[in-house]
């Protein structure tokens, strides 16, 4: 039996060699059974032709399963940041953090679009009259846009700016 610990899209093996169960933790892509989700690939080596593999979730020594870290928020995450910059169509702000999520690391910005703003304001109502530089607000993600970027929207009821200025308020 080999085991180590796979992450989901790590090659396998050649579909011939090996062979899967459904609901195995392993799908094929291009004539190779890779992983499907993170944990320990458990590889049951037999006689015959072809040996049996499954990923296992990872557990700890008092039987929970171990999450895998996140490295970027999710969608539908509701994150707190700052507004950063202003402009008429846009704005953009630096993630402070995400809500029920401590252990998330990293340099995070987002962009709120106009249509993402408020359900309140027409579509010619410029951001820059919605939001200030420096403002805090709580938004959630609607998408995760390009490498530089993640897509915001405050246009929910738990949305929206919590402190003008930049200073916190207790809620």
């Amino acid at each position: 039996m080999q085991r180590r610990v796979v992450l989901p899209g790590d090659s396998i093996a050649p579909v011939g060699e090996v062979f899967a169960a459904d609901g195995a933790g392993v799908h094929e892509r291009d004539g190779y059974f890779c992983a499907s989700r993170y944990g320990v690939l458990d590889m049951v080596v037999s006689t015959g032709p072809q040996h049996f593999v499954q990923v296992l979730p990872v557990r700890r020594a008092r039987g929970e399963v171990v999450r895998p870290r996140r490295l970027v928020p999710a969608v539908g995450d509701r994150v707190l940041c700052q507004v950063v910059r202003t402009g008429r169509r846009q704005a953009l702000a630096a993630i402070l953090r995400v809500e029920d999520d401590d252990d998330l690391r990293g340099e995070f910005y987002g962009v709120i679009r106009q249509q993402n703003a408020t359900v309140k304001a027409s579509t010619d109502t410029p951001v820059y009259e919605l939001f200030q530089p420096a403002e805090v607000l709580w938004a959630h993600v609607v998408a995760l846009g390009d490498r530089r970027h993640l897509f915001l929207s405050t246009a929910e009821p738990d949305t929206g700016v919590v402190s003008p200025g930049g200073t916190l308020v207790a809620r």
